[in-house]
């Protein structure tokens, strides 16, 4: 069993990083964060308040049904802009994102990665011996039309940890067990190959990790992003509320 490092030994690992030597020998695994992606999310949503305010603010309202025009409520001009600068500066600040991991195929070390403006964090992931096997994960997520299946490839520790090396996307079961194959042999660790529809575990047998791969009930697909989706809904239907409110 490896013992943790103390900070100042830590930090001495990742000084081998400012070695231009090291950095060009490894191999840079760049995947979103959940950060970026709920920032992204957000942006997103807040597009629809703004071009509700702006458009009751500028052109007013004309009633489906009894086609009564509504007079423009100059009030919730500012409001608009005001939802429309925020989303812009959501979107802009994904370009300060940096998020990766450096794979070093002659220490066989994983490396972390995360910086935003100027604030960075790296840290070590996994030293040698400490990865177990690189192979891909999936995870079934409920959408309108059944459940489909997402994938992504990923390190897992002896110790059960699941650090990714890439974002989800849906399909690309091949593609990602390719280069799951193609690191484990830079990496010196075992390369598993995925089947289809099922999820990575680590299960310990006679005090030895063994990387099984489970298929879960699909029945019951992740619905994180629904989940998402909808409470960022609701935020927004609350503010709608208030600046109408606020806009008589």
């Amino acid at each position: 069993m490896s013992v943790k490092p103390d900070a100042f030994s830590e930090a001495k690992e990742l000084s081998r990083l400012d070695d231009p030597a090291v950095r060009s020998r490894c191999f840079k695994l760049k995947w979103r964060s959940e950060w970026q992606n709920w920032l992204a999310r957000v942006g997103a949503f807040l597009l629809l308040p703004t071009f509700f305010l702006l458009d009751r603010g500028y052109a007013g309202h004309t009633s489906r049904y009894s086609h009564r025009h509504s007079p423009p409520v100059p009030a919730l001009i500012p409001y608009g802009y005001a939802t429309l600068g925020i989303s812009v500066a959501l979107f802009i600040s994904l370009i300060g994102f940096s998020n990766y991991c450096l794979l070093d195929p002659v220490e066989h070390r994983l490396y972390r990665n995360f910086r935003f403006l100027f604030w960075r964090r790296r840290r070590v992931v996994f030293r040698e011996g400490e990865i177990l096997a690189i192979t891909t994960d999936g995870q079934p997520r409920r959408g309108r039309y059944g459940v489909h299946w997402y994938y992504r490839m990923m390190a897992v520790g002896r110790d059960g940890h699941k650090e990714p090396l890439s974002n989800w996307r849906q399909g690309g079961l091949d593609k990602w067990n390719g280069k799951a194959r193609l690191l484990a042999s830079q990496c010196g660790c075992e390369g598993r190959e995925a089947p289809e529809r099922c999820e990575v575990s680590v299960e310990n047998e006679g005090g030895r990790p063994v990387l099984k791969f489970l298929n879960p009930d699909t029945g019951m697909g992740k619905t994180v992003g629904w989940r998402v989706a909808l409470g960022a809904g609701l935020a927004v239907l609350w503010l709608l509320f208030f600046f109408l409110r606020a806009g008589r």
